[in-house]
């Protein structure tokens, strides 16, 4: 465990204005993320909203099951942000202290995933039987039960060793073990540095042939596809990359329980990686235009019954009736 003494809420005080903005914002996250996630779902299953190879589609599918799971887990830390305390029951706090560790990872691997696969779709656009839906659901899965990995660690090191950090404001697991000298480290690097290199460096070469695609005017459906990821990524790396900043430089900073890096610093990091959570749903909006007129169609028909509704009112029958005779 860190020499911080993270249970001293004296120190780690959140000033009631500050408290409540985070509050504020952190709930907009969860609202944003469980409302928009939820209609994307509904979108690519029910109504085959999204105009992009089907197997990008699958990937966007998780990435929004797992927004879910996310924004769940971060409600329990709103709740404790505004009572600014613990009260949580014992098995939520251990809910929320172990799928930080696993929904968190799970994101930044699919976000790699959806985009290598974007990329390879981009360089062998021949093999289009090789990119099936069952096999996109087959990775994913996979990439699910790859993240199992930091929770089993857990498990198997200290299943117990969880306690509530008045720095964030939030259960967490406190890897007090001696063995997590050397576990931790290689397990941040495979869950987190690791799938951050990937996004940098397939956003990279994306971009590149964006610029290709773009000189040669080809099909509007691979550039909606692929704009829409590279969005994904830029916001997915400017999101990650604060808090995987503090975890490359934090071992260099002294510890001090009112230093404005591993206090504030540590703070901002984790309001800004939320960002990531609740994004897709204005990112697909944005530059897709298949699920930009589905969203359009569905307002639409929402209106038309609502507008339907009110005319078979009593109040406004009797309303017509009366400007007709007067007519």
């Amino acid at each position: 465990m860190s020499d911080l003494d993270l249970t001293n809420h004296t120190k780690f005080h959140i000033p009631d204005p500050l408290r409540y903005t985070w509050a504020t914002y952190g709930t907009f996250n969860i609202v944003s993320s469980l409302i928009g996630d939820s209609i994307i779902l509904i979108a690519a299953i029910k109504y085959r909203a999204f105009k992009i190879h089907k197997f990008l589609v699958v990937i966007m599918q998780h990435i929004s099951v797992c927004d879910i799971l996310t924004s769940l887990n971060l409600l329990l830390f709103i709740v404790s942000l505004v009572a600014e305390r613990n009260i949580l029951s014992p098995f939520l706090c251990y809910y929320r202290a172990y799928l930080t560790y696993f929904t968190f990872p799970v994101s930044f691997y699919l976000t790699a995933t959806l985009t290598s696969i974007k990329l390879l779709l981009l360089k062998f656009p021949f093999r289009e039987h090789y990119w099936t839906v069952r096999r996109a659901h087959s990775v994913c899965l996979a990439v699910w039960g790859f993240n199992l990995l930091p929770i089993v660690l857990i498990l198997i090191v200290d299943k117990g060793d969880v306690g509530f950090d008045f720095k964030e404001m939030a259960c967490y697991y406190q890897f007090s073990s001696a063995h997590w000298k050397l576990l931790r480290p290689i397990m941040g690097v495979a869950m987190s540095l690791f799938p951050f290199a990937v996004v940098m460096l397939t956003l990279g070469w994306l971009v590149v042939e964006a610029r290709r695609i773009a000189r040669r005017g080809h099909d509007s459906l691979r550039r909606q596809g692929l704009v829409t990821v590279i969005l994904t990524a830029v916001v997915y790396c400017l999101s990650v990359l604060p808090m995987t900043l503090y975890h490359i430089v934090a071992d260099f900073v002294e510890e001090d329980s009112q230093g404005w890096f591993h206090v504030y610093y540590y703070r901002f990091s984790n309001a800004i990686i939320c960002t990531n959570v609740m994004s897709n749903f204005y990112i697909y909006s944005l530059t897709l235009k298949s699920f930009r007129e589905w969203l359009l169609s569905l307002a639409t028909r929402a209106k038309n019954e609502l507008v339907g509704k009110s005319r078979l009112q009593p109040g406004n029958n009797i309303r017509a009736f009366y400007n007709c005779q007067l007519s």
